[in-house]
């Protein structure tokens, strides 16, 4: 994965001294709405990885430059 997203694990220990503890993992993808080079949409494509992964496909709008993109984030 490039800039357009993450994989991320995180492992935390429950608290109160108890055995147990808690790993997650989550992955976020952020990807502009059209290809520069094909003017093709992505939204295709994301529908169909935000589906593999039982999770919403959503629309963002970055406050500083106003650009709306699609954004998909799964984790256990």
């Amino acid at each position: 994965m490039d800039a357009d997203g993450s994989f991320g694990i995180r492992h935390t220990k429950i608290e109160n001294k108890a055995k147990k503890r808690q790993i997650s993992c989550r992955l976020r993808i952020e990807q502009r709405m059209v290809d520069p080079i094909t003017n093709e949409s992505y939204f295709y494509i994301l529908t169909k990885i935000a589906f593999f992964f039982n999770c919403n496909l959503l629309l963002r709008k970055q406050v500083a430059t106003g650009n709306v993109y699609f954004s998909l984030t799964a984790s256990s």
